[in-house]
Parts: C-alpha cells; sequence; structure tokens
C-alpha cells in the first residue's frame, strides 16, 4: 500500500526492536498482575465457562451453538496448567497478549514503531480485554485471528504474494473454527477491494480468491460436523438474532451504543465517533481507510441487530481491532499526545475498578456491592451447592446425576471430583435447544436412577408419572449476594418409565 510510509507519524524516533522490547514487558508486567488478580480473587468459572469447559471433555469439530475452538484451547490450557479455574481461563491470559503484539505489527508497519508500541497497550487496557482477560470465552481466540488476518491481507496487498494471501485464508478459517462472526472479516475485506478502485485489480487476481479458498478449506470439517446434526449451530445462531419475534427497539440500540463506550473505553471511543462520521478525511486516504473498511461494516450491522431486536455487547468486538490502530495512529499523526494519554489512563482505571470494586466499596463503608451492580455475583456459590449435591450422592450412589438447566449442570460437573460419569439431562420435548440435549438426553436410559437437581421445587410431583417412584433427597440455599439467595432442590428419581409415561 502506499500510504504505508507516508502516513507514519511524525512523532520522535524510536526503533522498531526498543519499541516491542518495552512493549513486551509492559504485557508481560500487565498479564502477572491479572494472574494475580486472579489468583486472589479465588474466581470459579460464569456458566458459559463451565459449560465450555465440559465440552473439551470430548474433542469435535462442532459444538452445539459454538465452532469448536474455545474448547479445543481449554483441552490444552487445563492440560498444561490443570483441571482448575485457572486452568480453564488460562487462554484469555494468554491470547489477549499474544493479540497485542500482533496489532504491534500492524500499527508498526502503518503508522512506525511509536504508534505500534500506543496500540498494543491500548488494546491490552481497553476495558473489555480487561474484563475478558478473567473469562474464557469464543471472542479470545477470535479476536487473535482476526488480528492476524488483518496484517496477513495487509501484507498481501503490499506483495501481492500467495504465501500472504494463504495467510490471511488460515487466519480466516481458524477464526471461523473459532466464531461465525469471522465471516464479517471476509465480508469486509471484499467490500474493502471493491470500494478502492486502485485495488479492484486484486479481484482478477488469484490470490483473494486463495485466501477464500483456504479459509473454507479448514472451516470445512465444522461445516460436515453440523451437517450431520441438522446445523444445529446456525438454527441458534438464527434464534439468538431474535429477528422473528417484534422488531424495532430503540432502547436496544441506546443500550448498544452505551455499552461500546464501556467496551472500548469513554475517550477512545469518542475519537472513534468523530473518525467514523468523516473527521480527518480517512474514508479518502489510507491505511485508514482499510482500518474503518474492517470496523465500520460490523459496528453497523451490530447496531441494526440491536435495534431491530437485541445485541449483546460484545458483538462487535472484532471491530475494535482495527479501530484501536486507526485511533491511535490518528491521534499520534495529529499531535495529540495527551488526548490518547488521557484514553489510556481511563481505560487503566476502569480496567482496575473492574478488579477492585469491592475493596473500593468497602473502603467507601459499603461492605457488598448490590448484585446489579456485581459482575461477579454469578460465578459464586456454585461449589457450596456442589458441596451439598456430593453430599445427596453419597447418599444415593447408584443414581446418576440429572439437572434441568444446563449451566447447573456444567457447574457441578466442574464442581465434583471425581467428575460424574454417566450425567443425564431431563429433556422430555426433544428439543435440541443446547449442547447437552444434543448429547446428555436420558431418553432411552428406562429403568436407570438418577438424582435431580433444580431450581423447581415441585419437581418430584411434576416428574411422577416419569418414573417408578420419586422423592426428596436434600435442599441447598447458594447465597449470590447480600440480597439474593437462590435454592435447588435435591429429588432422587427411581426407574426412569420413559418420556412417553407422562405424555
Amino acid at each position: 500500500m502506499e500510504a504505508t510510509t507516508a502516513s507514519r507519524s511524525a512523532a520522535p524516533a524510536l526503533s522498531a526492536p526498543a519499541a516491542l522490547g518495552l512493549l513486551v514487558l509492559i504485557l508481560a508486567g500487565l498479564t502477572a498482575y491479572r494472574l494475580l488478580v486472579l489468583l486472589g480473587l479465588d474466581l470459579g468459572l460464569y456458566g458459559d465457562e463451565a459449560y465450555y469447559y465440559t465440552w473439551s471433555w470430548e474433542p469435535d469439530w462442532g459444538y452445539y451453538s459454538k465452532p469448536p475452538m474455545v474448547a479445543w484451547l481449554i483441552k490444552a490450557t487445563t492440560a498444561v496448567v490443570g483441571d482448575t479455574a485457572l486452568g480453564v481461563k488460562a487462554g484469555s491470559l494468554l491470547l489477549y497478549p499474544a493479540t497485542s503484539l500482533v496489532l504491534f505489527a500492524l500499527a508498526n508497519r502503518l503508522y512506525g514503531p511509536t504508534a505500534g508500541l500506543a496500540a498494543g497497550v491500548a488494546f491490552a487496557t481497553l476495558p473489555g480485554v480487561s474484563f475478558g482477560s478473567m473469562v474464557i470465552n469464543t471472542d479470545v481466540p477470535l479476536l487473535f485471528f482476526w488480528a492476524l488476518g488483518l496484517w496477513f491481507f495487509l501484507r498481501a496487498l503490499e506483495t501481492d504474494t500467495h504465501r500472504y494471501w494463504l495467510g490471511a485464508g488460515a487466519a480466516l478459517g481458524l477464526g471461523l473454527l473459532s466464531k461465525y462472526t469471522m465471516a464479517a472479516f471476509a465480508g469486509s475485506a471484499f467490500l474493502y477491494l471493491l470500494a478502492v478502485p486502485a485495488l479492484r485489480g486484486h479481484l482478477a487476481r488469484p490470490g483473494p480468491y486463495l485466501a477464500l479458498g483456504a479459509g473454507l478449506l479448514l472451516f470445512l470439517p465444522n461445516l460436515i460436523w453440523n451437517a450431520r446434526h441438522g446445523f444445529v449451530s446456525f438454527v441458534h445462531t438464527g434464534e439468538i438474532s431474535r429477528l422473528d419475534e417484534p422488531l424495532f427497539h430503540p432502547e436496544e440500540l441506546a443500550a448498544f451504543v452505551g455499552a461500546q463506550f464501556g467496551v472500548f473505553g469513554p475517550v477512545l471511543m469518542g475519537v472513534l465517533v468523530a473518525l467514523i462520521a468523516g473527521k480527518g478525511g480517512g474514508y479518502r486516504h489510507e491505511p485508514d481507510r482499510m482500518l474503518l473498511a474492517f470496523a465500520v461494516p460490523l459496528l453497523a450491522v451490530t447496531a441494526l441487530q440491536a435495534f431491530l431486536a437485541k445485541a449483546n455487547a460484545n458483538w462487535a468486538a472484532p471491530a475494535y481491532l482495527s479501530a484501536t490502530v486507526l485511533v491511535v495512529g490518528w491521534l499520534l499523526r495529529g499531535h495529540h499526545r495527551r488526548l490518547l494519554a488521557a484514553g489510556l489512563a481511563v481505560n487503566l482505571v476502569l480496567g482496575g475498578a473492574l478488579y477492585h470494586y469491592q475493596d473500593a466499596a468497602r473502603a467507601l463503608g459499603v461492605e457488598e456491592v448490590p448484585e446489579v451492580l456485581d459482575p461477579r455475583a454469578r460465578i459464586r456459590g456454585w461449589d457450596q451447592l456442589a458441596a451439598a449435591v456430593e453430599g445427596a450422592r453419597q447418599r444415593h450412589p447408584e443414581a446418576r446425576l440429572l439437572a434441568d438447566n444446563r449451566f447447573v449442570l456444567a457447574e457441578l460437573l466442574f464442581h465434583l471430583r471425581p467428575h460424574p460419569e454417566g450425567y443425564g439431562y431431563w429433556n422430555p420435548r426433544g428439543r435440541i435447544k443446547d449442547h447437552y440435549a444434543l448429547t446428555a438426553d436420558i431418553r432411552g436410559r428406562r429403568g436407570e436412577d438418577f438424582l435431580l437437581v433444580t431450581e423447581d421445587e415441585r419437581a418430584g410431583e411434576r416428574l411422577e408419572p416419569y418414573f417408578e417412584e420419586t422423592g426428596p433427597a436434600g435442599l441447598a440455599y447458594v447465597r449470590r449476594s447480600a440480597e439474593e439467595r437462590e435454592g435447588y432442590y435435591f429429588w432422587i428419581l427411581r426407574g426412569f418409565r420413559g418420556y412417553e409415561a407422562g405424555s
């Protein structure tokens, strides 16, 4: 790209090796700090984390709602770090810094070493990344492969050599195996090549199609898996879009837009909004135009989804990879270093607040943060529930664990040691609504005994037609916060008659 050299910041000289070395030191320190926070807080797993963890027990090419990369990642990290919450989450602590290093390489190529350093630090300290570093989810590998795809795409445009196009394709395929949102990367790339007259010639050459072919080849096993399972992943993706429900929700759009200021940080997001609105002429000049091409379409589509139905705050997360490089490059080029420093400082404060809000609240005389403001409320108490369930299991060793909620089952499967075998999932309607309905439905297990863990205190009466004998087996209350206590009821269910018995 001709604009690469011309667009470099006029900032004081900082060699690329020096900038990279400094970034590595910063990332190492930040990762060590986050590791200490994670260990100090003794965090358990969110429901989705426990859910993905159980997927990792049986590595496959696909799962009910997601492609397989997150399960593969958890399988690898627990094998090395251990079968613990830290082992499950370790992939986040490793891949987010790796993503920062890829963004360094991208920003260094576009704007110079100072921008590379700033982009790496800016991404690592985004509020969304600060929170995400404590959690394992599909965004973790997705963001890494999206960033890698950006770098290979840039190098492919600069050199038009097959190896870089194939590298972009490999990143595309591995990204698709991480999260289906990666399809937006391919869409953004082709829209960009179409929109820039000087680059349309690439569409008449084999490079982009080599990339697309390589990506689809890597993604093919997941497509085959879906074909064998009724394309459940794509059905689920359509269901969570909620486009079959009443449309047009301006309040959801407002909530989504507001959340983006939390994900990217208020100062940096304000700059990004200005650039998207046309300030600085980024749509007319490279490399800003390329970076906008990989941010604006995804943000626009996700905002439209929010307006039509609903969109989670993280659905547009990949847009902030190129957006980070764009904002940093523009601020340095325009000599707005103080504004950049302010953005980084605000994000550091927000990140610290995410980690230490309970300590801050106690310092202000508030013993417990209200549940609605406590992002960790949902991970509390599962160990207590597991201890109570283990007592019931010892009293009824012949009964297999059974649950009617995927998060309850996932959390128990993580916390109970040794992990239960032969567990089951209550699914009388036969609807495939999650991974356990696909893999652990007790249909066909006539005659077996089960220990049901449920939030339904009348479950025993409701399930009487399905079993030879039902009876209460215990009760446990789990405290999530000062104002919430959830009750879980244990039922011993003997002699399963089959779902047909209750119809």
